[in-house]
């Protein structure tokens, strides 16, 4: 749980603040929210499409859980 206020005070110091599927920023910005997925993507690594897929869930919402 966080306040509009607390967020407020994080984003004067970050661009933009991912969490557990929401990407939340203080403006619209393509490349920004483009470059958090990149960057997550790039580490979600594994040896089976299966292991890449529960690497990428670790940071998304799913109607199916984890």
């Amino acid at each position: 749980m966080t306040t509009p206020k607390r967020l407020m005070y994080v984003l004067q110091n970050q661009k933009a603040v991912f969490k557990r599927g929401l990407i939340i920023v203080d403006k619209y910005d393509y490349e920004t929210a483009k470059k958090i997925i990149q960057d997550i993507i790039l580490v979600c690594k594994g040896k089976t499409w299966h292991e890449v897929r529960s690497n990428i869930m670790k940071y998304c919402m799913s109607e199916y859980g984890d």
